[in-house]
């Protein structure tokens, strides 16, 4: 049984780990930054959602219990 932990893990790792074999250094490095842009990206986005007004949540037709599950998910979670 697999642990929580390992449950988890996003498809990016998942992605990333079985392209590795095979890949130079750069690439690898390259494919680790990608993967932290994207996780920050998704932090900022979910941060920027807490923020919005009921109105604006109207508007794009998504209710608060809808941005809260959202906001529950880990950053490396899609």
């Amino acid at each position: 049984m697999k642990s929580a932990s390992t449950r988890l893990i996003s498809a990016d790792i998942k992605g990333f780990h079985e392209k590795l074999p095979g890949q130079t250094l750069e690439r690898r490095v390259r494919a680790f930054v990608e993967i932290l842009h994207l996780w920050r990206q998704r932090f900022r986005y979910r941060r920027e959602l807490a923020s919005w007004t009921e109105r604006d949540l109207h508007d794009i037709g998504v209710s608060r219990s809808d941005i809260a599950h959202e906001l529950e998910k880990p950053f490396w979670r899609a």
